[in-house]
């Protein structure tokens, strides 16, 4: 069964207890006291030192509702809808050579018209080998979507599907200096050309809702063609 990783301090297990009873022995928490960045680079590093070739990342406050004809419902997920979002996962990745993660978040990247979004994700499955170009710890902050913009300069893509739907139970946000934040955006805007700044538009990023700016990231279309050595 694919394991599910979580960076925690330790402090909240809203994730685990919301996990159907099934699925409880996949999960792997990551306590180490490191930051969050760090932290999710030693789950990358574990995953493949272990040879697994798919693994979960989920935070840690999160709840887990499930689809139902499409539409988004408040009914908890059961073991089958993680058991059937990863069938149909391994379907799509067996499909396309390009797709490095999927996520079941309602606003995560997405492809197509939609290939402009800001990028939210949250209970996201690996394709380990895929996700190799890019290390979640070259920034500390906005580590997450950094990974995703390094896997998208390598050719990766990355989807969402409609099955399970988690939502935070948590308000724990980051409010950093605009000067932090400047840095961060100007570095993106020097190292990946799928990246789109409105320098005057103020906008709510990642649950941060004092950014002074707006970001999109263009994304990468799916793929059948192989991209790189090994697949």
């Amino acid at each position: 069964m694919i394991p599910i990783y979580i960076p925690t301090r330790g402090l909240v297990k809203t994730t685990q207890d919301c996990i159907p009873v099934e699925l409880r022995d996949t999960i792997r928490t990551i306590d180490a006291q490191l930051p969050i960045a760090d932290k999710r680079q030693l789950i990358l590093d574990t995953a493949i030192a272990n040879k697994e070739p798919m693994f979960v990342m989920v935070d840690d406050d999160c709840k887990f509702t499930r689809y139902d004809n499409g539409v988004c419902t408040s009914h908890s997920a059961t073991a089958s809808d993680f058991t059937d979002f990863y069938k149909r996962a391994g379907t799509l990745f067996a499909r396309y050579k390009n797709l490095a993660m999927i996520s079941d978040h309602p606003r995560a990247f997405s492809n197509g018209r939609e290939e402009w979004t800001n990028g939210l994700s949250k209970f996201v499955l690996h394709y380990t080998d895929r996700v190799k170009p890019a290390k979640y710890n070259r920034i500390d902050l906005f580590e997450d979507v950094d990974f995703y913009l390094q896997l998208a300069r390598s050719g990766k893509a990355y989807i969402k599907l409609k099955g399970l739907a988690t939502s935070n139970d948590s308000q724990d946000y980051v409010d950093i200096s605009p000067e932090r934040y400047e840095g961060i955006f100007r570095d993106w805007t020097d190292n990946f050309p799928n990246v789109k700044i409105d320098w005057s538009k103020p906008s709510i990023f990642a649950g941060n809702k004092k950014v002074p700016v707006t970001v999109r990231f263009k994304y990468n279309k799916l793929s059948t063609n192989t991209l790189y050595d090994g697949e």
